[in-house]
């Protein structure tokens, strides 16, 4: 994905705990577009990488980020992360 900022995410990945989810969470956050907020709001939809997989990118686009949708580009970007 063009903009994934891989040191941003190893920074992330420095601090985590071990727990799968927090990776996920991790992971998602340092997409363009995607803040720790929306990566957690994602993930209480799509717990793994296979739901998020499953997903449509209309799915993606309707989640809720409070109060605003998740949106087309960033469904996209998902999406294309995990194919």
């Amino acid at each position: 994905i063009v903009g994934l900022d891989r040191a941003k995410l190893q920074r992330k990945r420095s601090n985590l705990t071990g727990d799968v989810g927090e990776l996920f969470c991790a992971t998602l956050s340092v997409i363009p577009g995607m803040s720790d907020t929306r990566a957690r709001k994602v993930f209480s939809w799509y717990k793994t990488p296979r739901a998020l997989m499953n997903a449509t990118e209309a799915d993606l686009a309707d989640v809720d980020c409070s109060g605003r949708k998740l949106g087309k580009v960033v469904a996209a970007r998902l999406k294309g992360l995990y194919k």
